[in-house]
């Protein structure tokens, strides 16, 4: 999963900044991007079974 705050039709790149170590994953995945000054954060996912769900989430502060 990748969340590009930059990319159409996304906006929020440059209107908020990244709260380090809010990025989380509910189950396996890996975060990163979770750092000062980012507008891009990726979670790897190893596995989702079929039916499976999850969550990625992370926070931003309005500049």
């Amino acid at each position: 999963i990748t969340e590009n705050g930059n990319t159409s039709p996304n906006n929020w790149g440059t209107t908020t900044d990244q709260v380090v170590g809010s990025g989380v994953d509910s189950g396996t995945g890996t975060v990163a991007g979770d750092t000062l000054g980012s507008t891009l954060l990726t979670d790897t996912i190893p596995t989702l079974a079929p039916g499976g769900s999850g969550t990625f989430t992370f926070k931003r502060t309005i500049k």
